[in-house]
């Protein structure tokens, strides 16, 4: 299933219209519908809000995952430190 973006909903929006506007009982809903989604009815457009969301997702994405490999360099960091310690200690120790 592929993704759908919001150029799709956006085109899918306006076809919806273009049908249902020839439909008088309709004319009235899609002109309510046109406010809210495409213009926005005094708030950013339905399209702006979503793409924002989808914004707001990546960046969150993204500094999870930076967040994540920075705690495995600290592991290794750590790790290495360790080792580095028992390899002098029983260096120490034999010599």
């Amino acid at each position: 299933m592929g993704q759908v973006t919001n150029a799709d909903i956006y085109n899918k929006l306006i076809d919806i219209e273009g049908r249902l506007s020839t439909v008088e009982t309709f004319a009235p809903v899609v002109t309510e519908l046109q406010k809210i989604v495409i213009a926005g009815n005094g708030t950013p457009p339905m399209k702006e809000r979503v793409n924002k969301i989808e914004d707001y997702i990546k960046v969150r994405k993204d500094v999870e995952k930076e967040k994540k490999e920075g705690i495995n360099k600290i592991q290794l960091i750590l790790i290495t430190a360790v080792i580095g310690n028992v390899i002098a200690t029983a260096f120490s120790f034999f010599k």
